[in-house]
């Protein structure tokens, strides 16, 4: 019989799955009015649309994104 401890080095990664609201950060861009996407590589994201260089955001919550972000940051001001 086997007393040997298990060794959890070996299992994969943590898998994101965005959009996540505990995970998705977004902003509103003026000059354009559309939702950029905060979020580190936002590529895996099947609402996260790449232009101008950036990613945007065009999942229907994106306002409720941007909303969280913006009280986030004014939580770390105070």
């Amino acid at each position: 019989m086997s007393h040997h401890k298990s060794d959890d080095s070996h299992k994969p990664p943590a898998v994101r799955h965005l959009p996540d609201p505990a995970i998705c950060r977004a902003e509103i861009v003026k000059q354009t009015g559309l939702v950029k996407c905060l979020v580190d590589s936002p590529q895996d994201c099947v609402w996260a649309v790449e232009y101008g260089g950036t990613h945007h955001c065009g999942h229907p919550d994106r306002h409720k994104f941007v909303a969280h972000t913006a009280a986030e940051k004014r939580a770390k001001k105070a």
